[in-house]
This record gives C-alpha cells, structure tokens and sequence, in this order.
C-alpha cells in the first residue's frame, strides 16, 4: 500500500494544472443517500442528524416522477389531475417532505433533483410502456413546476433530471437506420431542460437550476439500444456544438436549435476501480482525473451559444459534483476496490476537486451500502457507502470529517499538504512529520478558513510522514490519517 501511494502521489502533476493559491476556498460538502432518506422507514432524521455532526452542509434529494403522481403504469393520465398543482389529488409527497424535513431541521440545505422513470402516461409514445421513452416536455415542465412550488418556500437549488446521457432515465440516445444512427438523447433532453427551467423559476423566482448531473462515461458503437452516451459527446450534442467547438448548422437535429439556459452544471465524476488521479481510455469520459477538459468542454459549449447561463450570458458556469463515491470489496467483489484504498481515494478526490476553483460542491454518494443483490454488478444497488447496510463503517467513515493530503510531484522536492476539518469554520491544526525512523515534531500550526479547508507548500527530503491533529469543539485533539511520500 506504501508503494501505491507513494505513486500515485508522484503522478498527480499530470493531472493537476490549477495552482495551490487558484483553488476553491469553499467547495461545500454533501451527501446523497436516497434509500436512508426516503425508503427506509424512521431513517431520516437520524441519517441526516449523523450527516450535520460530520461536517455535511448540503443534502441531495431525489424527487422520481413516477413515485410521486398517480397510476404511473397507466398510458393515460388520471382524468381531472393537474401536474402543475402539486395539491392535485393523486400527488402523493410523504417520502419527499420527510426527506426535505428532516435536511432542513439538522441544518443543512437540500438540493431537490427532477427526475425520470416518469409515469407512463408523460411519455411521448405511451403506448411503450417504457417510463424512460422520450418524455413530453410539456408534462415534464409541469412536473417541474409543483415540485418547485412545494417545496419553494424551503429549497433553493434545482437538478434538471439525473444521469440523463444513460438509458437507466432517458432513451433512446440514438436514432438509426439500417447503420447510420443520429444522436438525438442530448436534444431530447434539451428540450425537458426548456421547460423545467422557467416552470421552476416562475414557481420559485429566488432558486437555481442546475442541470447536466451525466455519469462519467460512454461511448461504443452507436445504436438504438445503446445504454450510455460519454459525457462530453452529450454535452456538444446538447448544446449543438460539434469537436471543434463550432456551432452545428446542417444536422436534423439542430436546424432550428435554440439553446438551454442553466445555473449551473452538476456532474457524477466516479472513477470506478480506477484511482482518482487516473483517466479513463476514452477521452470523451469525464471522472476526477479529466475534470478540467469537463469544464473546458462547458465553457466551449457556452462561448459557442449552446448552452446559456441564467445568472449572467459572460458568466462561466460553476460546476457541482452531486454525486461520487467509491464502491468497496467487500462486499461487490467485481466493481468495488478494498475499503483501505477507498479511503485513500476519497481524501484524494476530495483534495483533486478542490483544486478546481470553478468546482464548488462535493456530494458523496454513499452513507451506508445498499443491499446486495444479482444486480448489484450491473446498473443496481451500490456499495459505496462510508458504512455497510448493517451499518458497520469503514475507513472512510473514520477519517470523513479530517480528509488529509499530500502531494508531490513527481521529479519534485516541494510537496503541497493539504487538509479539512468538517464542519468548517476556523480551527487550529497543528501539522507534523517524521523524517526516516525518527519521531513526529511540529512543522507548523495554521488555522483553516471558513469552510474548514488548510493548505501549504514545504520541502521534502528523502522518505518523509505527515499527520495533523485539531481540536473540535469537544475540546479533544483528533488526530488524521498519516501520509508518506519519498
């Protein structure tokens, strides 16, 4: 393990391009768990009380068309109901408002995402039967509309749909025929953009509506039944934008093209078995690694008139990552890492995206594990959460509230130390290291800034560890994990 770190410590200057002194000095941290919040009954207000004492200040809450409205699985809808009033019989919020309760009396903001399966009856072709095919904007925007005014007077941020480049919310990605296949997924989802965005800001003039939240990849060859599409491709498609970063003039799909607006983009950057510092094959994926070609492709789109932002037509868009998480082995022994290098990883992502000033939330995803089941390898349940379903932690749930890092590149002799104590606010840390075999002495004492965060540079010689130790307001010194670096 003291190998593994110790390279991938030396090989994050490949990746990292944004100095120590243009990083975000206040990256929120969240937390997204839907099954503790909404499905598991009396779990959410001790979940989200756990989440506050950890240091968390923003709650993702999923708001899933179909759990909500009535006869989801019918092809016509309910006679009489009205999706826009959210007081139109057959609505049905409990599980909502208990999640959004319980966020709001622990102190912490939620953040509502819009999204698919849908009722049947709201899709374009109803006589699929499938919850995912080409919803209708119209229905969509009213959808839109009543969660914002449920939930207005309490809610503030908006997710426009989640993960809509993948078939598990929306299809079909691709139109085609015979061979020759026209992406169409980014302009279906254009077009529900359009509408939730002015429903929810008629209903909630005050918020903001953040879309995008694409997982991170995709690609393969194009055909009806592909399941994903890569993020970046999804992006030029939405915005009309081709490779180069031009507008597209000729294509079906973009003659009468007229762009989206938005308030911010959010993204699931998960990196899989793969460390955070290491990029995926393709390069139309987008995880930790390959966060700063994201954002180029956002602002290339947007000087390119494909997307528009909503707070300011020159203001670059800031970006959220509402979701990432690491799954572990135990217990999915194909997709998960073991629960150390877990651990390991998340302080690295934590650090890596906070390196991205434009980057300005971190939601992990997960609390506890989901349950196991055959699906769990494919596009089912997850195990990443910082503690097992049975509620045993793991690693990371120990060092949650003090992530610590450092990094040297490779060739260098100046290592950045870096670090949080969640909650934020000022604390004093006293950072130390050990040189070779000899003892732990004070290297310097700092205090964090508002959000919690520390960082400094230092020089490094030979095989050197690091830890630092604060004191919370218990008035006991807790103590971080140990890094080393050679």
């Amino acid at each position: 393990m003291r190998a593994l770190l110790a390279a991938a410590l030396c090989s994050l200057a490949a990746v990292l391009a944004a100095s120590t002194a243009a990083a975000s000095t206040g990256m929120q941290i969240g937390l997204a768990d839907d099954d503790l919040m909404q499905k598991v009954p009396g779990a959410a207000l001790p979940t989200a009380k756990a989440w506050q004492k950890a240091g968390v200040s923003i709650g993702r809450v999923t708001v899933v068309w179909s759990t909500v409205t009535p006869e989801p699985h019918a092809t016509r809808k309910p006679a009489g109901f009205d999706g826009s009033n959210p007081d139109s019989p057959g609505y049905h919020w409990g599980k909502v408002d208990g999640a959004v309760d319980a966020l709001i009396a622990s102190g912490i903001k939620p953040v509502l995402v819009v999204t698919a399966p849908m009722p049947v009856w709201a899709s374009e072709v109803p006589s699929r039967r499938d919850s995912r095919y080409k919803p209708d904007p119209q229905e969509f925007g009213a959808f839109a509309a009543a969660v914002a005014k449920r939930y207005g007077n309490r809610v503030d941020d908006y997710i426009v749909y989640n993960e809509p480049n993948i078939f598990v919310f929306l299809t079909p990605q691709w139109s085609c025929k015979g061979s020759r296949c026209t992406l169409i997924g980014p302009g279906i989802y254009r077009s529900l953009v359009r509408a939730a965005y002015p429903a929810i800001k008629a209903a909630d003039p005050g918020s903001k509506v953040w879309g995008g939240a694409m997982a991170p990849g995709g690609g393969g060859r194009p055909t009806m039944r592909s399941p994903r599409v890569a993020p970046l491709t999804f992006l030029r498609g939405l915005g009309c934008v081709d490779s180069r970063g031009r507008r597209d003039r000729r294509s079906a799909e973009c003659r009468r093209f007229k762009p989206a607006t938005l308030d911010g983009i959010a993204h699931h950057p998960h990196s899989g078995v793969l460390a955070p510092n290491r990029a995926a094959r393709s390069r139309e994926s987008a995880t930790v690694a390959t966060m700063g070609r994201f954002i180029k492709t956002v602002d290339r789109v947007q000087r390119a008139g494909g997307i528009t932002n909503g707070l300011g037509k020159r203001k670059k868009f800031d970006i959220f990552v509402d979701e990432y998480g690491i799954q572990t082995n135990p217990p999915d022994k194909i997709q998960g890492v073991s629960t150390s290098r877990q651990n390991t990883w998340l302080q690295q992502a934590s650090y890596l995206l906070w390196r991205q000033p434009r980057v300005k939330m971190l939601a992990f995803y997960l609390w506890h594990d989901e349950p196991m089941s055959r699906a769990s390898t494919g596009s089912g349940s997850w195990q990443s959460g910082l503690y097992y379903h049975d509620g045993r932690p793991k690693p990371a749930a120990r060092t949650f509230e003090h992530p610590f890092w450092v990094e040297l590149p490779r060739g260098r002799r100046t290592a950045t130390v870096w670090g949080q104590v969640r909650p934020g606010n000022a604390h004093t840390v006293t950072v130390e290291r050990r040189r070779g075999r000899g003892g732990y002495r004070k290297l310097r004492t700092l205090t964090t800034n508002s959000q919690g965060y520390f960082s400094f540079r230092t020089t490094v010689r030979g095989k050197t560890s690091y830890r630092f130790s604060y004191v919370n307001g218990e008035a006991r010194t807790v103590r971080s994990s140990t890094r080393t670096v050679r």
